[in-house]
């Protein structure tokens, strides 16, 4: 039985940082982390096809990858913070 984590490791999260507007991912390290996130918390990445060809050195993607609104607020919870504290002063 595989075990569930409570919540992303730093390694994890740095991966999700890296995808955080999406985009292709060309690094190895990267993907084995975006897909335990992707394995483990669903809800925080949506994994696509890749978008573009080939980079540069002839390299091809492994996947396209873009976090959703609850994968940026465990990315960046700062962030989150202030735009939570945005909407309610605002009142949304």
């Amino acid at each position: 039985m595989r075990k569930r984590h409570v919540k992303p490791t730093k390694e994890q999260i740095v991966a999700m940082q890296a995808v955080a507007d999406g985009g292709d991912i060309f690094n190895r390290a990267i993907a084995v982390r975006l897909r335990e996130v992707a394995d483990n918390f669903p809800k925080l990445i949506t994994i696509t096809p890749p978008a573009g060809g080939n980079d540069a050195r002839g390299a091809r993607p492994y996947f396209g990858a873009i976090l959703t609104r609850a994968g940026h607020d465990v990315a960046f919870p700062r962030k989150a913070r202030r735009s939570r504290i945005a909407q309610h002063e605002v009142g949304v």
